[in-house]
């Protein structure tokens, strides 16, 4: 019964007059004062990075099998707050911004520097999202219009089914299947429908966050 009153609650604070929320004023950055600032935010969000991983390049960040997860698992452990809140701004924000207008302003060196930075990234903390986005942004730069935006996604999707499914059927090698078919498509879908069926009826309410304090964590393990 809660959820729905809390969403009407909600409704009447966003509409009524009564009720004052505080807007803030965004400031627009002057042309030529994008690449300075793209550069001092890259520098800035890069810091926590650099301080936790250094320059310990992990190679098995590069084989896309089995040891990646090694990797992975290995970064994480050794991760930290702010690696886990700024990879996501950095990486997909940031850095994807620095390398277009990089192209865009023909100052590639900018171009350069976003990319190698991500497969920094990538390298002590290697996620394959990551790495295939480098490919996706540029790509997407050199394609104006929508439907060809969306006819690039679909036929690189459909290629690399095939691909992946003609490499399994002949060679008995899994792994490009199990990245663009089962990994893609079945996976999030599996997980997701796992998670609701065991948080259905046992609700954690938050108390894993910095809301602990008003709700107990009710199992072992985060």
């Amino acid at each position: 019964i809660f959820a729905p009153i809390y969403s009407l609650l909600f409704v009447y604070a966003i509409t009524s007059k009564y009720i004052v929320i505080p807007k803030f004023r965004i400031k627009t950055v002057k042309e030529k004062h994008k690449l300075p600032v793209l550069i001092l935010l890259s520098i800035i969000m890069l810091i926590p990075f650099v301080l936790t991983y250094k320059f310990n390049i992990n190679a098995k960040s590069f084989t896309f099998g089995s040891e990646l997860y090694e990797a992975r698992a290995a970064a994480k452990s050794a991760g930290n707050i702010f690696t886990s809140y700024l990879m996501g701004p950095l990486t997909k924000v940031v850095l994807p911004i620095a390398i277009i207008l990089g192209i865009k302003e023909k100052k590639l060196w900018m171009s350069a520097i976003g990319i190698l930075l991500m497969l920094y990234i990538f390298a002590v903390n290697p996620h394959k999202a990551l790495f295939l986005s480098i490919f996706l942004i540029v790509a997407f730069y050199f394609f104006d219009n929508y439907r060809s935006k969306a006819g690039l996604i679909l036929s690189g999707i459909l290629i690399l089914i095939f691909t992946s499914l003609i490499v399994s059927a002949t060679t008995g090698n899994i792994l490009a299947e199990s990245i663009f078919v089962r990994r893609m498509f079945f996976l999030p879908v599996q997980i997701c429908n796992y998670c609701f069926d065991f948080y259905d009826g046992n609700p954690i309410y938050l108390s894993h966050s910095v809301l602990s304090g008003f709700s107990d964590y009710p199992y072992s393990l985060e």
